[in-house]
């Protein structure tokens, strides 16, 4: 539900304290309370109550926030705990430890960590906000056989309880690296420390150069350290301002090395006077096996001023072509339902952001490298050794060396493919409305991962006599190389020359298919040629009309039929995914890829009801049944059982 928040700080702050009588409706579970949002997104704040310093993470299939109860000092003896299943319904679970378990927290319990290791879940926080070292508290650590607990005090003691380097012993945060070391992150005061902690989690370690406290302080570093990994970089994060001030804010810096040197690159959430202040102190969550990322954080509804008023909020968290962390819009409205993918499952879409009109290719590697249109800027590469899990990789071009042969122009519908020992890929250039002026290019690189080297245009539409020139797709048959193009102007097709980087002489183009169809690919299978094309609308939103059909011949050249023996030339086919609730414009496939079992899996994009900003990357099981291929329901899956690949291939994502 959108909500428009523009008529009062009254109604503001009575939206954001009574979620569960607006955004959200409220029930009794045996685990706790549930708090679900009436129309499929999380709303924000995200349960009921003053809660600060979320920490997010996922163990298993369920999301986890562990935050601090905001409230006075000497009324912070407890934690609580949320968990969900899909980031929108959340259950608390009370009081998971509290002061009568840690004997020596007398008041302000703080800040938790929570992480998973030996078998075991460990929970981090902050107790009594020690002012000098002759004061009993610090960073303390529980351990229970569930997330949930209940937690005991693993060491009676805390585990670190004093100042180091001017670094108040609070704001603890614990990261697993991949060679399975432990550091602790930590400090507050302005000054960060890093610890490594033994592999059972409840000691402190030297480093190997002996030291035992490293300090790591970034340029403005207040406290709230978070650190994340993601494609070999090192983002450190931070809270900077004062937490009871409207200026909370985070802050990152990106490293080589799990130490640093951590240079500040700029502030990436803060106040928004339309939306609320103080916002900080905050965790990010990761969808398992994919780069889609969520940052959890506390912030102060507008209209309010206490200190302790701060509550919990969720909302995406992006990177752009560079890497660097895109500033957080926040939110209303939240996210919505992202469940965490079961072991040997996975959930549409397998890249929740928008990647138009894929194409794909195997590489000599045995890894998939997928090519879309140009949302991301000079066409993105994205690699993937199952189909389910993609990494963005670069891009094909970059501004000096992108196409230019249509003025304006962008570069849409790319068709990759291995021709001799290179890559070629065809690609459409074109800007909306010049269906004369657009054209389809050649780009060729000696690997997947480019560099591309634009050969510039094979055609305009105005030189081939076809309007609107645009989405080609390349096919080797009975020893002869073609290209077939077009985009509700007509399916044609043209033969082009051996190396496929020209079209031969004398050839004319073909008319294959009739004037409902655009994004072309044929696949051979069983003694047919199966045309897939996409009908409708493809850019309109949650209006999107797309839809994916097939028809089929015996010949490359048709005629295509649907199964009444009607002609694909008289617009006639046969649906092979439409829409549903969660998506729409299900259309633009790729090439067909089987599996290590024979299963055949269709790439696709659609527009997500969830996150309806572009067209994310889909994937659905082919089977083929009385000689024509459906996908389960005609419509996309939510949870499907994933591709089977029996062998590794060479690691290199």
């Amino acid at each position: 539900m959108k909500r428009l928040y523009r008529s009062g700080a009254a109604l503001l702050v009575l939206l954001a304290v009574q979620t569960a009588a607006t955004a959200q409706e409220t029930r009794q579970t045996p685990g706790g309370t549930t708090y679900a949002a009436s129309d499929e997104r999380s709303g924000n704040p995200l349960f009921e109550g003053w809660y600060a310093d979320p920490e997010g993470v996922v163990f298993g299939d369920e999301y986890w926030i562990f935050p601090t109860w905001s409230a006075p000092y000497d009324e912070q003896t407890f934690l609580d705990a949320f968990s969900s299943k899909d980031l929108v319904r959340w259950t608390k679970h009370p009081r998971i430890v509290s002061t009568e378990e840690v004997r020596w927290i007398r008041r302000a319990m703080w800040a938790p960590a929570a992480i998973h290791a030996n078998g075991k879940y460990y929970l981090f926080f902050s107790g009594n906000d020690i002012q000098n070292n002759d004061e009993t508290g610090g960073i303390g650590v529980a351990v229970a056989d569930r997330p949930e607990g209940p937690y005991r005090d693993a060491l009676g003691r805390p585990l670190i309880d004093r100042i180091v380097h001017g670094a108040q012993p609070i704001d603890q945060f614990v990261f697993r690296d991949d060679d399975g070391e432990y550091y602790m992150y930590y400090g507050g005061w302005g000054h960060c420390n890093m610890v490594r902690l033994a592999p059972d989690l409840l000691s402190v370690i030297p480093f190997e150069d002996g030291e035992t406290f490293k300090e790591i302080t970034p340029e403005n570093y207040v406290e709230g350290p978070f650190m994340l990994k993601r494609q070999g970089k090192y983002y450190f994060m931070w809270s900077e301002g004062g937490w009871g001030g409207p200026d909370y804010s985070v802050a990152y810096a990106i490293a080589d090395s799990p130490f640093g040197p951590f240079e500040r690159v700029g502030k990436i959430l803060q106040q928004d006077p339309e939306v609320a202040t103080g916002a900080g102190h905050h965790s990010v969550i990761r969808i398992p096996g994919k780069d889609e990322w969520y940052i959890v954080y506390h912030r102060r509804p507008l209209g309010e001023t206490a200190a302790n008023s701060r509550a919990t909020c969720i909302d995406r968290l992006r990177f752009d072509a560079e890497g660097r962390i895109l500033p957080v819009r926040m939110t209303h409205e939240g996210v919505g339902p992202r469940p965490a993918d079961p072991q040997g499952a996975y959930r549409n879409p397998v890249v929740n952001y928008s990647l138009p009109d894929p194409t794909v290719v195997r590489g000599d590697d045995g890894l998939f490298y997928l090519y879309a249109t140009e949302n991301i800027p000079n066409v993105p590469i994205h690699r993937s050794r199952d189909l389910v899990n993609w990494k963005f990789i670069g891009t094909a071009f970059d501004e000096a060396t992108r196409p230019d042969f249509e003025p304006g122009g962008r570069v849409w519908a790319p068709d990759i493919n291995r021709i001799g020992d290179r890559y070629v890929m065809y690609y459409s250039m074109s800007r909306w409305g010049g269906e004369w002026t657009c054209g389809i290019g050649i780009a060729v690189a000696d690997r997947p991962e480019g560099p591309f080297d634009d050969l510039g245009m094979l055609f305009r539409s105005n030189e081939i006599g076809v309007q609107n020139s645009i989405d080609p797709f390349y096919i080797e048959d009975d020893g002869h190389k073609y290209l077939f193009w077009g985009s509700f102007r007509g399916i044609h097709a043209v033969e082009l020359t051996d190396d496929g980087l020209a079209v031969a002489q004398g050839a004319q183009p073909q008319r294959i298919a009739g004037t409902a169809y655009e994004g072309t690919y044929i696949h051979k299978h069983g003694g047919y040629y199966y045309l897939f094309a996409s009908t409708g609308s493809c850019c309109e939103g949650m209006k999107s009309s797309y839809t994916t059909v097939v028809g089929r011949s015996k010949h490359l050249m048709g005629p295509y039929t649907d199964r009444a023996g009607r002609p694909m030339a008289d617009n006639h086919h046969e649906v092979v995914i439409h829409g549903n609730y969660d998506f729409v414009g299900t259309g633009h496939n790729a090439e067909l890829v089987t599996d290590d079992k024979g299963q055949t899996w269709i790439l696709y994009h659609a527009v997500s009801r969830a996150n309806p900003d572009g067209r994310v990357l889909m994937l659905d099981r082919v089977t083929w049944r009385k000689g024509w291929p459906e996908v389960r329901g005609a419509e996309p899956s939510r949870l499907a059982e994933r591709p089977v690949w029996k062998h590794r291939t060479r690691k290199q994502d």
